[in-house]
């Protein structure tokens, strides 16, 4: 695990919201698992959890996306608002997302032109 941590530069950003930053990176996925975050006058204020999985699918039930290999999968992010005391988390895939398996990563599930402005424009709307 590497411990990085920013300090606010004022003289380039006056508006940066945080004084510190504090991440801890998992030296073998070179990923953000863990983040905090403190007020300008140093109070530990916000706390960022990557939730991780270490397996050969996105999720549990899924049926296409299988990978020949145990891989890292991003399940859920949560973020703890310790000065305000409230806690959000985001489940990926959303809990309501048709679409269980969400993850598909070298696949083969598109080819160059599905990352044309066209096609994506399409396949946002």
């Amino acid at each position: 695990m590497y411990v990085v941590e920013g300090l606010a530069r004022r003289d380039r950003v006056p508006e940066e919201l945080f004084g510190r930053h504090v991440m801890y990176v998992d030296a073998e996925m070179s990923c953000i698992m863990y983040q905090d975050f403190y007020d300008r006058g140093g109070e530990l204020w916000k706390n960022y959890i990557s939730w991780m999985a270490y397996r050969d699918r996105a999720v549990p039930g899924a049926r296409v996306a299988i990978y020949p290999f145990k891989r890292v999968f991003q399940a859920g992010a949560s973020i703890d608002d310790l000065t305000g005391g409230f806690a959000t988390m985001c489940y990926l895939p959303g809990q309501d997302t048709a679409e269980r398996e969400a993850w598909y990563i070298n696949m083969g599930a598109v080819d160059k032109d599905f990352f044309t402005v066209e096609a994506l424009t399409e396949a946002g709307r």
